[in-house]
């Protein structure tokens, strides 16, 4: 990759950590990275460009994270349990690392839908890989997954302790895997 677009996504990502999205200007960025704002226009179209980078490259660093967690369990249980542990662990990291940008999240969320329609995506996938193993209802199953993740996410983004929330999660997946499994016999 680009060693100036590094330079400029690096700048980005310190002072949105620092002062938010808002409050990080073109110019502050462009300074930060050591350069004119007309040359980082070259690499980027604009903030909002830059801010969805950010946001991408976590979301990459996030699946990676994920997908190595889930391969290293045996059972289906485990596999949905290491997932969620790992996906909230990450949001987690991330909230206390970039607070301001978590504030200003969905007020961007025209210029990230891509990424987030890219994780759901992902997201999807994996579960879907996951709750394979289990015989019948994969579909049902995976839904609910997905929604209970999402309502967990936004407890979480509301600051709900997360020990708490994943310790919820656990049950429920606990939950549903023996309704399947009675469900299977």
């Amino acid at each position: 990759m680009d060693n100036q677009r590094e330079k400029i996504l690096f700048a980005a990502r310190k002072l949105i950590q620092y002062f938010g999205v808002k409050k990080t200007s073109i110019a502050d960025i462009a300074g930060e990275a050591g350069m004119s704002q007309s040359n980082l226009y070259y690499y980027f179209k604009n903030k909002e460009a830059i801010y969805t980078e950010v946001i991408y490259r976590e979301s990459v660093r996030l699946q990676k994270k994920i997908s190595k967690k889930v391969e290293q369990e045996n059972d289906v249980s485990a596999k949905l349990t290491s997932y969620l542990r790992s996906r909230f662990n990450h949001f987690n990291e991330l909230q206390n690392k970039y607070e301001l940008l978590f504030k200003e999240y969905y007020s961007h969320a025209d210029g990230i839908k891509k990424v987030r329609d890219s994780f759901y995506q992902f997201e999807s996938e994996t579960v879907g890989k996951i709750l394979s193993e289990i015989p019948n209802l994969q579909i049902v199953l995976q839904s609910a997954m997905q929604t209970l993740i999402m309502g967990y996410e936004l407890r979480l983004f509301m600051g709900e302790d997360k020990e708490e929330l994943l310790l919820e999660i656990e049950k429920e997946i606990g939950i549903m895997i023996e309704i399947l499994s009675l469900r299977a016999e």
